[in-house]
């Protein structure tokens, strides 16, 4: 019989809104025994973050709990959380080594209560130590140089690696991971995931892995609760919920997140006339840093097309140089070099004179819509602005086109009225799409437009995109971290790292037979709605610095230091972009140099 750590009877939360009460926990039982990994799943507004804030007593003041038992073995106060945006945590005023020192010293090693003056001075050493041990613990291979740092000047997942290594700090019995992984790339998702597996087993430390995303919880959790409305109705073993669910909305749950992982059987028509066309893009961002000019090449020498009705994805991790492309594209910034030619003829950045009727053509939908929209502006104003802009036109026949619009993305006319901050996630995405079809574009630029969301909700937008595609002859060009969602929906895949583009070609083929070690790395880190398959899996090797080759050569290829087919040319210099009919890598294992001559009757494979 397992040990009980937290136990948790009849809990039940409710909210004051305008005078009158909202449940948003009903009769919430479980429990967690010492060192077990416990999986908490369901849709955005289930209570999944409601129940873990109630655990830990940080609720509002106008929340109204009751429960007929709740307690921690050791007190609330060996007790930890792990937020989802670790931004938003830590202080950007305060340099992360001092933030992690404070919270060793609020929970020092009992001593005896006369400490000298001496005992201080040295037990602020010793923090700082201890600050330097939990950071290699999470996976920070530099701690003494990210201790002298401010949070805005580390990435997504060191960020994420700072507030575990702060939750650490609190000697917790019980870690709450609340969504701690949502938005980061696979990579580095996959070894926060990993990391967080080791310490629990190394420092006997239950966790509590809330997420909407089914293979985060595959990867890690041994016990799984689905919520849904404020209530827990399922739980059992990874394998039970996974294979053997009782409740149709958890077969729901596990269906969508499958789904990702298969390709899209829709049928369309792909013309073989080139829409799109980038030729030698690169673009270099400028700072300046006390008077010393530095200048870093966020994107470099990237060519590709799309054709008239197909769906080109691009993925790679944060930084990579995605985003920098796609406002290349749309005109916002103008490109260091290389050009970008529409049906043929070049058009030039908004800076540098693109009409009004070519930024027609192409139009964007953003990751986060709630920041895409004017909070103080209704649905229907968001919508017409883009006509308004474009002038021409009256007003009640602009009405008639949102209204038209919305029904095409599956919202009613009545949203029209409506703020952003009264719609769900799902419903602000779909009027981000449906501002950006406004205009009658023909090429839509969609940059992270699901992650964000939970699964269910990931699904209805994917099968809308897939069917407005079909219905207008939408040519998409997809930007994602997440593989899964690219390969269910493109038909051409590119991957991009450190800004280029090394490896390209048809999607099925690609997520099959990589080519590339870094795409290899990318399909080994995705996660599989599966707790049997991930238990399979070998762990994800950790990363080390992101640009630079580790060699000491600035002309090397910079996935060097990374790469586990290294080899001594690669140190030296950059490999070009080889084509073998419709597919293309840069890497020297498919140079004739290195890999010898080759029969005209040869078929390139996968070198890895």
């Amino acid at each position: 019989m397992k040990e009980e750590l937290l136990f948790v009877r009849h809990l039940h939360v409710e909210f004051q809104h305008g005078g009158q009460k909202e449940e948003a926990v009903r009769d919430v039982s479980f429990d967690v025994g010492c060192g077990e990994i416990v999986g908490v799943v369901g849709e955005s507004g289930s209570g999944k973050s409601t129940v873990m804030c109630a655990v830990l007593d940080v609720l509002p003041q106008d929340a109204d709990v009751s429960y007929e038992q709740l307690w921690i073995r050791g007190g609330k106060s060996s007790a930890a959380m792990v937020f989802q945006d670790p931004s938003a945590y830590l202080n950007p005023t305060i340099k992360v080594g001092r933030q992690l020192i404070e919270t060793i010293l609020l929970h020092p090693e009992p001593v005896t209560e006369k400490a000298t003056q001496q005992q201080k001075k040295n037990s602020r050493k010793r923090a700082w130590e201890h600050a330097e041990k939990l950071l290699e613990m999470t996976g920070i291979r530099n701690p003494e140089e990210i201790m002298k740092r401010y949070p805005f000047e580390l990435s997504g997942g060191q960020q994420q690696r700072i507030v575990l290594a702060i939750a650490l700090a609190c000697r917790p019995s019980l870690l709450i991971a609340d969504e701690p992984t949502t938005a980061l790339d696979v990579t580095v998702q996959r070894q926060i995931l990993d990391r967080l597996k080791r310490i629990a087993e190394e420092t006997h430390t239950s966790v509590l892995l809330v997420s909407h995303d089914l293979g985060v919880v595959a990867a890690l959790a041994k016990r799984i609760l689905v919520m849904k409305d404020g209530e827990i109705i399922e739980t059992g073993t990874a394998e039970e919920i996974f294979h053997e669910a009782k409740e149709q909305y958890t077969r729901e749950l596990v269906e969508a997140a499958r789904k990702h992982g298969s390709r899209s059987q829709d049928k369309r028509r792909i013309s073989e006339t080139i829409l799109f066309q980038a030729e030698h893009l690169s673009f270099q961002y400028t700072k300046f840093h006390f008077l010393k000019k530095k200048s870093t090449e966020a994107v470099q020498d990237v060519s590709f097309f799309l054709r008239k009705g197909e769906s080109y994805g691009l993925v790679g991790e944060s930084g990579s140089g995605k985003t920098t492309l796609a406002r290349m594209m749309t005109g916002i910034i103008e490109p260091s070099a290389g050009q970008i030619l529409y049906l043929k003829e070049r058009w030039k950045s908004l800076q540098k004179g693109r009409s009004k009727a070519q930024c027609q053509k192409i139009q964007m939908v953003f990751q986060n819509c709630a920041q895409a929209l004017d909070p103080k502006r209704t649905i229907g104003e968001a919508l017409t602005e883009p006509l308004e802009i474009r002038g021409g036109g009256m007003q009640d026949v602009w009405k008639t086109e949102a209204a038209e619009t919305l029904f095409k993305v599956g919202l009613e006319s009545e949203i029209l009225e409506k703020y952003p901050g009264e719609l769900s996630g799902g419903q602000r995405q779909r009027i981000g799409i449906a501002r950006a079809l406004m205009l009658k574009p023909e090429l839509l630029v969609l940059d992270e437009p699901v992650s964000a969301l939970d699964v269910t909700v990931q699904e209805q937008i994917l099968q809308l995109l897939e069917r407005l595609q079909r219905e207008q002859e939408l040519t998409y060009f997809f930007i994602s971290h997440d593989l899964n969602v690219v390969r269910r929906i493109c038909d051409r895949i590119g991957v991009l790292y450190n800004g280029r583009l090394v490896e390209s070609g048809d999607a099925e083929q690609l997520y099959r037979e990589p080519w590339h070690p870094y795409t290899k790395e990318l399909m080994l880190s995705t996660l599989t709605a599966d707790p049997k398959k991930m238990r399979r899996r070998r762990n994800v090797p950790e990363l080390t610095s992101r640009g630079g080759t580790g060699s000491g050569e600035e002309n090397g290829c910079p996935y060097a230091d990374r790469c586990g087919y290294v080899m001594e040319c690669c140190k030296k210099e950059r490999p070009e972009l080889y084509r073998f009919e419709d597919r293309e890598v840069a890497c020297f294992l498919y140079s004739e140099q290195h890999s010898g001559k080759r029969s005209k009757e040869y078929r390139m494979a996968s070198q890895i």
